[in-house]
């Protein structure tokens, strides 16, 4: 028999040993991150100008940085009604040929050595633009993090009041810090140890921001 995870819970596990174990369509939207196998662990060795955080982030990327099979896909689709999946020019072997799309607009100045533009899959009928650059004053907790005002848009134009929100790879923890903002129940997990707690002191700083108010 298939069992619901806690609501508004983060766990430290792999995503799939929850993904198998959940029933169908439990989760409402689905907006996850995985990652794209492009080894990320070995930029950091040829990138100038890195600080020494960036560089143990870019190194422990060799240990996560692998593209998840297609079972993820699959199983992904399986518990979730509607679905966000960034990266996906890196995953249409598994999601097919689609217009439905979000691009990600990163207002990227010139002289910012980072790609402009982030694409994800989405199970809507649309293809839209969406604006939010990258969070300033603030310590870079993963390589792949985005920002928590990108999230925040996503909710907006894509949730509905009531929806569970579900993210397999919370990685810094932006799209659950987003959902506490918003008021959206959520769910989500992180396989890597250091990640996780270094999200979960970023959600516990949001529920202390959030029950002030």
């Amino acid at each position: 028999m298939r069992q619901a995870p806690p609501i508004n819970t983060v766990e430290n596990i792999d995503c799939m040993e929850m993904l198998k174990k959940c029933p169908d369509k439990h989760f409402d939207l689905a907006i996850v991150d995985p990652p794209y196998g492009q080894s990320w662990g070995n930029l950091y060795q040829i990138t100038s100008g890195r600080t020494d955080l960036l560089q143990k982030h870019f190194e422990q990327a060799r240990k996560w940085d692998m593209k998840p099979p297609r079972e993820y896909f699959d199983e992904l689709k399986r518990v979730s009604k509607r679905q966000i999946i960034w990266g996906y020019n890196y995953f249409t072997e598994f999601l097919g040929s689609t217009n439905d799309l979000i691009v990600w607009d990163k207002e990227i100045t010139g002289n910012e050595n980072f790609l402009r533009f982030e694409i994800a899959y989405c199970s809507f009928n649309t293809t839209k633009i969406i604006k939010a650059r990258k969070e300033t004053g603030e310590t870079k907790e993963h390589p792949t993090q985005k920002p928590i005002k990108l999230y925040k848009r996503l909710l907006k134009e894509f949730a509905a009041a009531g929806d569970l929100i579900l993210d397999t790879h919370v990685g810094s923890g932006s799209s659950i810090v987003a959902c506490i903002e918003g008021g959206f129940d959520y769910y989500g997990c992180e396989i890597d140890k250091d990640y996780y707690d270094a999200a979960m002191k970023r959600i516990n700083k949001a529920f202390r921001k959030y029950e002030l108010f």
